[in-house]
C-alpha cells in the first residue's frame, strides 16, 4: 500500500490477538463485532476471541499493570517518548488507519495525529510537574484540611506549601 495515497485497500492482515507482546492465533471462537469502514460500509476485519485468548489478555493486562506501576516517573516518561517517536515515524500509516477505521478525511486524520504528537511532546516536557501536581493532594495525607503547626512545617519542608494553601479551609 502507498501510505500517502488517498485510496488504499483496506484488506488488512490479522494474524490473531496481540496479547503480552505476541500474536495469539485464534482458529475457532466467537466473532467479535467486525470493524466497519464508516464511509463505505466495508467490513475491514472480523477477529475471533475464545475463552483462552480472553483469559490470556486479562492475565497479561494485570501483569502489565504491575510492571508499569513499578516504573519510576522518569522511566514512564521514557516509554512515552519512545511511543511518541514511533508514532511520529509511522505517522502516514497511522493517518491511513484513522481514515479507514474512523472514516476521517485525510486532513482530519493528519490534524488529529499532529495534535496527539504535540500533546505527547507537552506531557514529556512537563511530566515531572504533572506527576507532582497529581500527587500533591495524596501527599498532604490524612491531615488535609487541618492547620496544625506540625503539619504546616512538614509541608514547607517538602515544598508542598502552595498545595497546602489551596487545600486548607
Amino acid at each position: 500500500c502507498d501510505w500517502s495515497s488517498d485510496v488504499c485497500s483496506s484488506d488488512l492482515p490479522w494474524p490473531g490477538q496481540w496479547v503480552g507482546g505476541k500474536w495469539l492465533a485464534v482458529k475457532k471462537g466467537t466473532p467479535l463485532k467486525p470493524s466497519i469502514n464508516p464511509n463505505s460500509g466495508e467490513k475491514l476485519i472480523e477477529a475471533l476471541a475464545d475463552k483462552d485468548s480472553v483469559a490470556a489478555a486479562i492475565t497479561s493486562a494485570y501483569q502489565g499493570r504491575g510492571d508499569i506501576a513499578a516504573l519510576s516517573i522518569e522511566q514512564r516518561l521514557a516509554v512515552l517518548r519512545r511511543f511518541k517517536e514511533t508514532l511520529a515515524d509511522f505517522q502516514s500509516p497511522a493517518e491511513l488507519a484513522l481514515r479507514i477505521e474512523a472514516g476521517k478525511p485525510k486532513w482530519e486524520a493528519r490534524h488529529d495525529l499532529d495534535s496527539a504528537l504535540k500533546y505527547l511532546d507537552w506531557v514529556c516536557q512537563n511530566g515531572e510537574s504533572i506527576h507532582d501536581n497529581l500527587l500533591a493532594p495524596a501527599r498532604l495525607g490524612p491531615h488535609r484540611g487541618t492547620r496544625s503547626e506540625e503539619h504546616t512545617s512538614e509541608l514547607q519542608s517538602h515544598s508542598f506549601i502552595s498545595y497546602a494553601v489551596f487545600s486548607l479551609k
